[in-house]
């Protein structure tokens, strides 16, 4: 059975990945996961689009528009400290976090036994995250250079989530791994 201090010192995780099994997103809503980047994927740590190692991600159902159904999405929040042992606080205040990396959840060709959290919803797909190329300026990063896909490594640990981070440079796709677990309710007065 996988852990989460487990997957993260995994060296080669492509296996897992791609035995891993599609998760469903109503199971995700409603639910803040702690997360780390697997440092022993990413070659000296050079990587500019990995600036925090550990985050927090949340996940939510919203109404994407009248005729629609509601659909999932989420947002990373920024952490107050970083390392290994630091507390799983939000920055610059647990109450009030920074968020960034606005997504939805969608299947995705590449990887059918993956979720996609899609960073490019357009506004006639997702008038609710309209906001999303803020984020994407903020983290420095033009969203159609990110992909994130999301599996369960064991389906017997249900809180466990490997995903798979594809950074596109020009014609070279560089990819590493992180790690999510589920960490505490989201409260319902947000």
């Amino acid at each position: 059975m996988w852990t989460f201090d487990g997957l993260l010192a995994t060296p080669t995780l492509n296996g897992v990945f791609e035995s891993g099994q599609r998760p469903e997103p109503s199971s995700l809503c409603g639910w803040a996961f702690r997360g780390a980047h697997c440092l022993s994927a990413i070659p000296g740590l050079a990587l500019a689009s990995v600036r925090r190692l550990r985050f927090l991600q949340l996940f939510e159902a919203y109404e994407a528009g009248p005729q629609s159904a509601p659909r999932v999405g989420g947002y990373h929040l920024m952490l107050r400290k970083q390392g290994r042992y630091a507390p799983w606080v939000g920055y610059p205040r647990d109450d009030a976090p920074h968020k960034f990396g606005f997504f939805e959840l969608r299947v995705d060709e590449r990887y059918p036994q993956a979720l996609l959290l899609d960073f490019e919803p357009t506004r006639k797909h997702s008038p609710a995250l309209a906001f999303l190329s803020r984020a994407q300026a903020f983290a420095g990063l033009s969203p159609r250079l990110l992909r994130e896909y999301l599996v369960h490594p064991d389906p017997s640990h249900p809180d466990l989530f490997l995903g798979r981070l594809d950074l596109g440079l020009g014609p070279l796709v560089h990819h590493h791994y992180f790690v999510l677990e589920r960490f505490r309710k989201l409260r319902a007065d947000r």
